[in-house]
């Protein structure tokens, strides 16, 4: 299991490598990062990637979900995941705009996490997100008119928010939890590297 879901988690960990900006970042803005928005981007990529793939529809994979999650939470990512938009441009766009994020996690609870509120990371962080989030409104201008980039723009934060949602529901799984903790564990470790 952790293999199939961790490979939606392994493919933002690609996108983040081969990223310039998230090597100009310093080491505690990298795992700032890596800490706080691989399990968001990580979903977010494994719902979009399930829908186009078909991979809801496929017997096997429907049933180790049900297993593993139970019949309402994947009734539920169904739902959801249809209301992402189509364009995948959009949402990769959008991934490098959450990526980015200084404050986009749930709020959980880490005895073992130092807490990091530098001023400087939070600016970096957000200058990089700006230029993410510009070239996306401009993006979307270029595709639709105002008004209908309005709707979309509006439409992809509420999937985001409905995905948010979805996640702080999964908190009480452990073996959910014990996935992702390992998935993310790793990879934030090839991630950050020391200066």
């Amino acid at each position: 299991m952790e293999q199939a879901f961790g490979q939606f988690y392994y493919g933002i960990q690609t996108l983040i490598e081969r990223t310039p900006d998230f090597h100009t970042l310093s080491t505690q803005a990298r795992r700032v990062v890596a800490q706080h928005n691989l399990y968001l981007t990580g979903t977010v990529n494994g719902q979009f990637s399930c829908r186009e793939l078909d991979f809801y529809s496929n017997p096997s994979f429907s049933n180790a979900c049900i297993v593993h999650y139970g019949q309402k939470v994947f009734v539920d990512t169904i739902r959801v995941s249809s209301r992402c938009d189509s364009n995948g441009n959009l949402l990769k766009i959008f991934l490098f705009a959450i990526i980015f994020s200084s404050n986009l996690s749930i709020v959980m609870y880490n005895k073992e996490e130092t807490i990091i509120s530098s001023e400087e990371i939070s600016l970096n962080l957000m200058r990089t997100q700006s230029i993410y989030v510009t070239i996306l409104w401009k993006y979307f201008l270029y595709l639709y008119d105002y008004k209908q980039a309005v709707i979309r723009y509006a439409n992809l934060v509420k999937y985001f928010l409905d995905v948010l949602g979805q996640l702080e529901r999964l908190e009480q799984n452990d073996a959910h939890d014990l996935l992702i903790e390992t998935v993310t564990t790793k990879i934030e470790h090839e991630l950050v590297v020391e200066d």
